[in-house]
């Protein structure tokens, strides 16, 4: 499985249309799953705007562990 990303509207299109905005925030909140969401771009004036996918929990167990050795 490659590494993909969604293309969100930009910035000002989603700032002047209600329905674009919707349709952004549903995508937003459909890629928060850490274990199958992919990164999300959006273009703000010139730029873009990187959003890395939720990281992976660590297990109690591992936790313990790092914390242990801090």
């Amino acid at each position: 499985m490659g590494k993909t990303y969604v293309l969100l509207p930009s910035f000002e299109k989603v700032k002047g249309d209600k329905v674009l905005y919707a349709h952004a925030s549903r995508i937003l909140h459909h890629e928060t799953n850490p274990g199958c969401a992919r990164a999300l771009m959006q273009k703000h004036g010139e730029r873009y705007i990187w959003v890395n996918p939720p990281a992976i929990r660590c297990r109690r167990k591992r936790w313990t562990a790092f914390c242990a050795a801090v």
